[in-house]
């Protein structure tokens, strides 16, 4: 019976290769899948950050977009509280030879904003006229686009997050499926499902006991195996102690640890 080496100090017997010598990223179109979800990641992240770049040059507009300005009078004020107490301020205006009136909000209490009376410099977006600035009072705008650039960093993040997370794992699974799935068998010793996936020591014929840590998710349902029980697993590796696992009947795989039972469960 040939064996495999999986870990410094894991040599364990095999009981065959059910695919031969086909590296196990040929098996099920592995490579293929994982290329798919790398790439999708990607674009997924990149055409979210030019969502995100349109969105904050379309909110900064009244600072970068060249608009055209115009003088506009307050002609009255209003006190409101939101989460601070603000004015806004009523604007009169001519622009395009018509009589224009908006209302902005200046960021301040009534008392330190711009009296009634007042001519003011006033921008103005070329499509829409409704939409102005005030180019003295900017303390609103610059929050309003400083609070679209910390909304837009949470899915941002995230989702470089997922890129990052998939081309590592496309990485990892091209260097650990260069090798072919060998099918190991053993008694377990015992089993626990814990947070980072199913935690296993399995005694193999011909060898020590081994500890195990594989992910769940990417392999369709099974039962957790009993203590004393019979359970098989397919593992591909490079002899580092990182394993590509999957089940015999069950589709799907997953990365898994594997380490000596006598000596601590390396990290991750």
């Amino acid at each position: 019976m040939s064996t495999v080496l999986l870990a410094p100090g894991v040599e364990l017997p095999v009981n065959g290769k059910p695919f031969g010598e086909t590296p196990a990223l040929e098996v099920d179109n592995l490579r293929r899948r994982m290329v798919r979800k790398a790439w999708t990641s990607v674009i997924v992240f990149f055409i979210l950050a030019g969502a995100a770049a349109a969105i904050i040059w379309h909110v900064g507009q009244p600072y970068w977009g060249n608009w055209p300005q115009v003088g506009a009078t307050v002609v009255s004020q209003r006190e409101y509280v939101a989460k601070y107490v603000d004015c806004d301020l009523g604007l009169s205006s001519v622009i395009d030879g018509k009589p224009q009136r908006n209302h902005v909000s200046v960021g301040n209490p009534c008392n330190r904003a711009p009296a009634i009376g007042t001519v003011l410099t006033m921008s103005y977006s070329p499509d829409d006229h409704g939409w102005v600035n005030l180019t003295r009072c900017q303390c609103a705008g610059v929050f309003t686009v400083s609070l679209t650039g910390v909304w837009l960093t949470f899915p941002l993040a995230g989702c470089a997050l997922w890129t990052v997370l998939a081309i590592r794992r496309l990485r990892s699974v091209t260097r650990l499926g260069a090798a072919p799935w060998q099918e190991v068998t053993g008694i377990v010793r015992s089993a626990s499902l814990k947070p980072g996936g199913l935690a296993l020591e399995l005694g193999v014929e011909g060898a020590s006991d081994v500890g195990m840590r594989f992910g769940t998710r990417g392999i369709s349902f099974f039962p957790v195996p009993t203590a004393g029980s019979t359970f098989t697993l397919r593992l591909a590796g490079d002899g580092s102690g990182r394993v590509l696992v999957a089940l015999p009947g069950h589709w799907g795989e997953s990365h898994g640890l594997i380490w000596p039972v006598r000596t601590r469960e390396p990290a991750k």
